[in-house]
């Protein structure tokens, strides 16, 4: 990335190494104001340095050496305008910021401010809050994120009274908190960067997916219920026997327990198996 200093000072860096706040730069397509754009840029041995670096790191087929002077604009302004390059500013210690309540969120996070990790933004929000605009700016941000997401518990801090920049920092990082800036750097006629940085603080909109709830079939309806069933045998049909039995029930009774035939046919058919 061709990183533009405070003082306007161009080198070559990586996004994930820079230590400072930064915003990138969209400058477009069209070569001729991305010409413009670094011609008014201050023309030091930085910049020569800055573009030819950027080119040998994105290019890869041209070398620093191989690239002059009048060729070094059109060839770095085309890799621009083709995204290979990419432009970013270091944001000042010193901004203008605020808060306005008609205009809350933001649809997306492409004019804002990146901030590396939580130690960096810490230390820059306490050089910002040391102004008291800036921590003006800040309370209406969170109140207005408050009333914003007041059924969502947690996403918006309350104000932190002995340290601000602990809790806000991790807002910033993450960009559920953005600054995002007013007027960028390439629209700006003489631009300095002390007094033309504005900043206006805004919440990220969130897009859910759309739940949806899933039409359970009705439940058939409960099966019959199987009949208990008993160990107790059925009822008899037989009438109940007699209190008192007869003699010849006695006897049949009694020659069924001894084997003994008790008709004639029966006494035949053992004398005849004997």
């Amino acid at each position: 990335m061709l990183l533009i200093g405070p003082h306007r000072v161009a080198r070559s860096q990586r996004p994930d190494a820079v230590g400072r706040p930064f915003v990138y730069e969209r400058l477009g397509r069209n070569e001729s104001a991305i010409r413009a754009f670094l011609a008014a840029l201050p023309d030091s041995v930085w910049l020569t340095r800055a573009l030819r670096d950027e080119l040998h790191r994105r290019v890869g087929a041209v070398r620093p050496g191989q690239i002059f002077a009048d060729d070094l604009f059109p060839a770095a302004a085309h890799a621009i305008a083709a995204g290979t390059i990419q432009v970013g500013s270091l944001v000042p210690d010193q901004l203008k910021i605020r808060f306005d309540p008609g205009t809350v969120t933001a649809a997306d996070r492409y004019a804002a401010v990146v901030f590396p990790g939580i130690p960096q933004t810490e230390a820059f929000l306490r050089r910002l809050l040391m102004w008291q605009a800036s921590m003006e700016a800040f309370q209406a941000a969170l109140i207005g994120g408050q009333r914003l997401l007041r059924g969502s518990i947690g996403l918006v801090p309350a104000w932190n009274d002995s340290d601000p920049a602990q809790s806000l920092a991790p807002l910033l990082t993450s960009h559920r908190l953005l600054l995002v800036r007013q007027k960028p750097l390439h629209q700006l006629v003489r631009p300095d960067l002390t007094k033309d940085w504005s900043v206006t603080l805004r919440w990220l909109e969130t897009h859910r997916p759309e739940i949806v709830i899933p039409i359970t079939p009705a439940a058939p309806p409960p099966a019959a219920a199987a009949p208990a069933s008993t160990d107790t045998a059925p009822a008899s049909v037989l009438p109940d026997p007699p209190a008192t039995l007869s003699p010849q029930a006695q006897t049949l009774i009694q020659a069924a327990r001894d084997g003994t035939p008790f008709c004639e046919e029966c006494a035949r058919a053992a004398a005849h198996a004997g």
